[in-house]
């Protein structure tokens, strides 16, 4: 594993290819982001992000979605999800780049005003036949109490190539409980959610699981077909119809803490080795 840094990202290197960057830079001005991030056998597995590519094949939706990223859309009523009215999270600091690195992120309102801060322990690994990394995120309060109110937008999120879409490409979704497709996963609770299908002829399996550390966890699932693939722990009351919303509360001498790790697989690996790769993530 190699790393090379500059005042604006990362690059992770994997003997000799590139397997993600930390992108913090100007052009980043709604959130960091990672990006690109390949699999394996070198193809980009998440979409294109449209500022970057001015010359871009695929879809131009949501362009919020951006590669992988962490966000949530109502914390106390600002959005921080589609950046609405100007919300953004933005890069303070960095310490410890050798095997992992922590940033230290604030979360402004539209006005500029902290909201939050965010600690992000990034740790990356490699097997001949994947890749991962590790994100434990801290979210600690500025001073007041919080309320994180309901919402299907949010949370750890990727937005896959569209060549991995499972409405107009290859992918098709799975949970640990063995459901499969968008339509019987969203909304629905799991420990890890996986999609399998190929991108530039290459067989690829891209999953996220969450640690059971994980605030509220098993967390629900806003999976969706066009390429939107987020483990979201507050969503409750727009998964399942007629809940009682979780209103999770963050006081102010507190802190919420999330744990997940995305997995990048070269081929469509079996239920069972997610489940085994799932198993050694948490023990």
């Amino acid at each position: 594993m190699k790393y090379v840094t500059d005042e604006s990202k990362v690059e992770v290197w994997v003997d000799g290819d590139l397997f993600t960057v930390y992108q913090y830079g100007p052009a980043y001005k709604d959130k960091p982001v990672f990006y690109p991030v390949f699999s394996p056998a070198g193809a980009l597995i998440v979409r294109e992000i449209p500022f970057d590519n001015q010359e871009l094949r695929e879809s131009q939706d949501h362009h919020h979605h951006q590669s992988v990223f962490m966000s949530y859309g109502d914390v106390d009523g600002k959005d921080f999800w589609s950046h609405r009215k100007g919300e953004r999270i933005v890069h303070r600091g960095m310490t410890e780049v050798d095997g992992s690195f922590t940033a230290l992120l604030e979360w402004l309102d539209g006005e500029g005003v902290p909201t939050l801060d965010e600690i992000r322990r990034v740790e990356f690994g490699a097997t001949n036949d994947s890749r991962w990394m590790d994100h434990t995120i801290t979210l600690l309060p500025k001073q007041k109490l919080l309320h994180f109110n309901d919402t299907k937008e949010g949370m750890f999120a990727i937005r896959l190539a569209d060549e991995l879409r499972e409405d107009e490409g290859t992918g098709r979704y799975i949970n640990a409980f063995g459901w499969e497709t968008a339509k019987e996963i969203w909304g629905k609770r799991s420990p890890w959610v996986a999609l399998r299908g190929s991108v530039q002829g290459k067989d690829v399996t891209v999953a996220i699981f969450e640690h059971p550390s994980t605030q509220n966890h098993p967390s629900y699932w806003h999976a969706r077909a066009y390429g939107l693939f987020a483990v979201n722990p507050f969503g409750r009351k727009d998964f399942i119809k007629g809940s009682t919303p979780l209103d999770t509360v963050l006081p102010a001498d507190g802190k919420l803490r999330f744990r997940y790790r995305i997995m990048i697989y070269t081929g469509k690996v079996s239920k069972e080795r997610l489940d085994q790769d799932y198993w050694a993530y948490i023990n």
